[in-house]
């Protein structure tokens, strides 16, 4: 017999060990070596830290503040420390004595910086932001160099900003003579373990000197662009090479390249401990002797005079850290389940199970454990409970048995309930769902729906799948219903009888979605929510026995006729008594009669037989016939739950501007009521009291007994339960009550991490789209990762974690989020923050004063406009009547908390002066993009004398599909060409569309009298193009826009050009978990037809390849012209059309 442990004793107990001896920090993040090698600064629970690295490695807060803090940087002269913050507002830089003292904030615009490095006389820092340089945010980005005023210095007296050269970067370090930087391109995140293709990291080295930087790649490409990495830059003391992280065998090791040429050197040999885990986020110092990383959850120093290697083990003063335990108040529901006669319920709240009558309302504690526990299900008798838990590591079926023989769970002692695990496997069982009868359980388990006997006995697989269906029982308790998603993802609602005697049947067979089915009480029907209108979603229903469909309203009429008849005539004059009168009765003889009555003995009462539920009539034949529509314009309808006699169906939908829970009567009454404005989740009908149970948060729960009533509530993942409240609304008046209660948690953070990391690695093996795990143990995985969970009680740190442990797979559409921690953190319920508005000028730095010379102005932008119109070639001299002398000055002057009328002092290239008033903008990332395609365009316009069009699609999704369908028109028309441009395109679902609108058949001309050829728009599912494409892709192509790019070569509609796309197509979703956070969830894999080659790690190779020079000319879309213009050479002419009576004079 499964047991929970009841683990209040057991937290304090550990929280009293963990304030009373030091504590090992693992995963220290943003690791430094300080520059004379003997301490390392890193961030760890949002706070910056500093350890030696010789001797006991006991680490010391250097900030204590509610912020984030993070990403440290020492000094050269190792007095110092930089880092950044989100105090105050806004992320900034902040600078402080290295042994501690008040920390001195530097940057004060809303611009956000990553502080790579300083430079090497520590009068400024190497920082990497975004600009106005490109539409395509990972392109935006550059170097600056950011001066470090002295103390006391004014903001705007700080000195400018100075971006070192035009070409995006992604991490960098510069050289001791600060003249070179050695910078990355591309990259995917470091933890990934194992990627190879166009996107991996690009080293590269850009020459400063005088006028133009000149940029070199040293990084190498492979056959067909699969190429490993090569990050993570830092330069020898003499800048005659430097060091970098790269993993050609798999595993990543660092290695020395001399400028002067030849091969790269391995420094580090990790792998030769078996294990492919290599070296993160390394840095070096001591005069190129010492350098220091991070290698699985802790740091290693590595002495590279004598080669030797090792641990670094950090520990804190356990006072230091965060108290692992939390207690908490809790007042919301995250699941709900009422005894059949609704006098009692089961709730969750924080994870635990709790039992409570309708009355007293005082909780009663069932379950006692830090996993989660859901799904609750109570016993026709009202006796047993059943519900799942994680407790063990995996997810199985409980059931819990009142103590008590009246049944009044309400009644007995907290943790008293006897407690039996009824399933012990691998798979996650869920959606407990107990047959009507009593004797049966169905649930799923992975996409299996199975059921069981009460008693756990007797499993019995219903249906295989990929799928968790959706599922109800028959009334009789010998079919089930469902819907499940088939192998082309259409759900499709389907019946089975439980006794075997035939296969599942297709009941609504219908090329769109078809879920959610609910068998009415009476078994005469099942409804389901569809999609079959365009986006439309109805309720559709069936009649099961054909006898009953063919039964007309008339009929009904007709048996109430003569039901009326049998009950006979209105009764004559002074039969019986006169309404509202009674008999008066002796009071004295009445009491005898009841003596005496009670004196006689009493016929034992024969126990009702059990009534054995009506069989259900299902007629196949025909079915499908039978399917009617209730539909709702502008309604989508959910949560279909019938009354016990299968006369009512209730739903939740928004009819007329108006939400809430809506009725209607079979057959004949189907225009929806309005019952109740707020919905009910975990919704049953009741088959005593004609009420609706279950959870809602549309009305305030009545105060508990004894305890607050609602206030805020801390509510993650499964757990906090929001405002939902137990709730019972009467299905006829439509009156709510809520049941109010308050229970007292007791949490230990450290158990919440080892599940939460459980959770997550339980998706990934259960649901992954390879099932094989691209060839990972996966058990080895949870056996190095779990333990470590333990320990990592800020947000940030178990995140790299989980980032780590998915890593392992070397798969696209990965990544955790989000989440909590007991950690102090800032309130910013009502925060505001600095913002930096735009103007939409661009700015020739390198011109001198007076002022600030114009070079561009961003089409569409506030200084575009005919009244606050600058040009280039002006010269803005200051903002709101201060002078300006540089660009940092002008950011600075335009950072404001919200938007207002700002006045430039603008001066004409003849030397006038005006004053220019306008309202600046918060982004220009959509005039930016439109900028960048209107050059564009008119750069194929230049290349092809006119007779190419251009086209680019930002995203997979509809609304850049609606732009595509217009620039085919737009951009298309006249054209003798166009070509297609997914370069920068992060993906989405639309591929199909497009593909649709490039091959739609055209197999005929239309011709009107007096016009020319041509085909009418209106049969044309969308707009087409008929003449020659080309598609454009690069490194930055990613998912669907893959998944486009495939297709064209697959299909042959036209030449690829451009780069080698990333290799990253899996379909994905997301997973919450324990702690609020969240994984993605990569469950569906891509195929190229033809050859069945997985797109994962396979990113479309172009049929014309070329790199474009991160400084240089668009020399991927001359060669698309070129492509294009020899695909129009080849292509077949249309034929002259030619009306039949001229054929027949041929």
């Amino acid at each position: 017999m499964g047991t929970f442990p009841k683990s209040v004793a057991l937290v304090l107990l550990l929280a009293a060990s963990a304030i009373t001896q030091d504590r090992p920090i693992r995963m220290p993040l943003d690791s430094r070596i300080t520059p004379d090698g003997k301490s390392v600064l890193f961030a760890w629970q949002s706070d910056v830290w500093i350890a030696p690295l010789d001797g006991p490695s006991v680490a010391r807060r250097l900030t204590t503040h509610v912020a984030d803090d993070s990403s440290p940087i020492p000094s050269p002269d190792g007095r110092s420390v930089l880092f950044r913050s989100d105090r105050g507002g806004g992320n900034h830089l902040f600078l402080m004595a290295i042994d501690g003292g008040a920390a001195r904030q530097i940057t004060f615009d809303g611009f956000d910086r990553t502080p790579l490095a300083f430079a090497p006389d520590g009068r400024a820092v190497l920082v990497l932001r975004s600009t106005d340089r490109s539409p395509f945010g990972s392109e935006s980005r550059r170097l600056f160099l950011l001066p470090i005023a002295g103390e006391g210095t004014a903001p705007e007296r700080a000195g400018a900003e100075t971006m070192l050269f035009d070409a995006a970067a992604a991490d960098a370090a510069i050289a001791p003579d600060g003249k070179r930087v050695l910078f990355t391109r591309l990259g995917m995140d470091p933890w990934r373990k194992g990627y190879s293709g166009s996107a991996a990291s690009q080293l590269w080295l850009a020459d400063l000197g005088a006028g133009k930087a000149r940029l070199t790649r040293l990084s190498a490409d492979r056959p067909e662009f699969q190429n490993i990495a090569e990050r993570e830059p830092m330069w020898s003391p003499d800048g005659s090479g430097y060091w970098f992280v790269s993993d050609p065998d798999g595993v990543g090791d660092l290695y020395w390249r001399s400028l002067a040429g030849g091969d790269a050197k391995r420094v580090t040999d990790l792998g030769r401990d078996g294990s492919d885990d290599g070296v993160l986020f390394p840095s070096v110092a001591a005069g190129g002797r010492r350098l220091l990383f991070l290698r699985r959850f802790d740091l290693m120093l590595a002495d590279l005079a004598d080669g030797t290697t090792r641990s670094i083990a950090l520990t804190a003063d356990a006072d230091a850290l965060g108290d692992p335990v939390e207690r908490r108040r809790l007042q919301g529901a995250d699941d709900v389940a009422f005894t059949s006669d609704g006098k009692q319920f089961a709730f969750v709240a924080g994870h635990d199970v709790f039992v409570m009558d309708r009355i007293l309302k005082e909780p009663v504690q069932v379950t006692d454990t830090p996993a989660i526990e859901g799904d609750l299900c109570f016993a026709k008798d009202g006796k047993r409970l059943w519900f799942v838990s994680e407790h063990g590591g995996e997810v199985d079926v409980w059931e819990a048995t009142c103590s008590r023989d009246d049944g009044a769970w309400w009644r007995a002692a907290p943790l008293s309930f006897a407690l039996r695990k009824l399933t012990d496997d691998a798979a996650v069982e869920a959606r407990l769902v107990v047959d009507p009868t009593g004797a049966k359980i169905a649930y799923t388990r992975g996409g299996n729906l199975f059921t069981m006997s009460a008693d756990g006995t007797e499993p019995h697989l219903v249906v295989a799948g990929w799928d968790a269906p959706s599922f109800d029982w028959s009334p009789d308790g010998k079919w089930l219903c469902y819907s499940r998603e088939d192998d082309d993802f259409n759900d499709d609602v389907w019946i089975v009888p439980l006794d075997g005697s035939r296969a599942p049947f297709n009941l609504s067979r219908h090329p769109d979605d078809d879920s959610r089915p609910a068998w009415s009480g009476d078994g005469k029907r099942i409804a389901w929510v569809g999609r079959r209108d365009g986006e439309e979603q109805d309720i559709y229903w069936v009649t099961l026995s054909k006898e009953a469909a063919e039964e007309t309203d008339r009929d009904r009429r007709l048996e109430k006729a003569i039901e009326a008849m049998k009950k006979g005539g209105p009764k004559k004059p002074g039969d019986g008594k006169e309404a509202g009168r009674s008999e008066p009765k002796e009071p004295a003889k009445e009491e005898a009669a009841k003596d005496e009555a009670a004196k006689e003995p009493k016929p034992a009462e024969e126990p009702k037989p059990k009534e054995e539920p009506k069989p259900v009539v299902v007629d196949l034949d025909g079915i499908h016939e039978r399917i009617q529509r209730l539909s709702v314009p502008d309604s989508s309808e959910g949560g279909l739950i019938w009354s016990p006699d299968g006369k009512r169906l209730a739903f939740s939908a928004r009819i007329a501007n108006e939400s809430g829970l809506f009725t209607v009567t079979f057959p004949d009454e189907l225009t929806p009521k309005k019952l109740a404005s707020a919905p009910i989740a975990d919704a049953r009908w009741l088959e005593t009291g004609d009420q609706i149970v279950g959870r809602s948060s549309g009305a305030p729960p009545s105060p508990a007994p004894g305890g607050p009533g609602p206030g805020p509530r801390g509510g993650f993942g499964r757990g906090g339960g929001g405002n939902s409240a137990p709730a019972s609304l009467d299905a006829k008046s439509g009156k709510l009550e809520t049941f109010g209660f308050t229970v007292l948690e007791m949490r230990d953070w450290r158990e919440i991490r080892k599940l939460a990391f459980d959770q997550g690695w339980r998706a990934m093996r259960d649901r992954f789209y390879d099932g094989a795990l691209n060839g990972r143990d996966w058990a080895a995985v949870r056996a190095k990762y779990r333990d470590v969970a333990a320990d990592l009680l800020g947000r940030t740190e178990f995140s790299r974690l989980m980032n780590l442990m998915l890593g392992e797979l070397n798969a696209s559409h990965m990544g955790h989020s989000g989440g909590s921690d007991p950690m102090p953190r800032v309130r910013d319920d009502d925060a505001w923050t600095m913002q930096t508005f735009h103007t939409g000028l661009r700015f020739d730095e390198a011109a001198g004063g007076p002022g600030l010379l114009v070079a561009s102005v961003i089409p569409g932008s506030p200084c575009a406009q005919k009244r606050s119109s600058v040009i280039a070639g002006e010269r803005v001299t200051g903002v709101d009547g201060k002078a300006i002398e540089n660009a940092s000055q002008f950011w600075l002057a335009l950072t404001m908390p919200e938007a207002r009328d700002v006045e430039l002092a603008v001066r004409a290239a003849d030397g006038t002066e005006r004053k220019v008033v306008f309202r600046p903008i918060a982004s220009v990332a959509g005039l930016l993009y439109d900028e960048w395609v209107d050059a564009t365009r008119k750069r194929v316009d230049e290349l092809s004398d006119g007779k190419l069009g251009y086209l680019h699609i930002r995203g997979m999704d509809m609304s850049s599909f609606r732009r595509f369908e217009e620039d085919l028109y737009h951009a298309g028309a006249g054209k003798d060409g166009l070509i297609v441009d997914v370069r920068w395109n992060g993906g989405g679902s639309t591929a199909d569309h497009v593909l649709t609108a490039l091959t739609q058949p055209r197999h005929a001309i239309a011709v009107p009298r007096g016009g020319g050829p041509g085909y009418p728009q209106d049969r044309k599912v969308y707009a087409t193009w008929f003449k020659p494409v080309t598609v454009m892709c690069n490194e930055r192509s990613f998912s669907n826009a893959e998944i486009l790019s495939h297709a064209v070569k697959t299909l042959k509609l036209g030449p690829v050009v451009g780069m080698r796309t990333a290799g990253g197509v899996i379909s994905t979703g997301a997973v919450g978990l324990l702690d609020g956070s969240s994984v993605r969830m990569p469950f569906r894999g891509w195929y190229i037809a033809g050859s069945g080659s997985d797109m994962e790690l396979n990113g479309c190779l172009p049929d014309v390849t070329s790199w474009n020079e991160p400084d240089g000319e668009d020399a991927q879309l001359a060669a698309a012209v070129t492509a294009l213009r020899k695909t129009i050479e080849s292509a077949p002419k249309d034929p002259t059309p030619v009306p039949a009576a001229e054929l027949r004079r041929r």
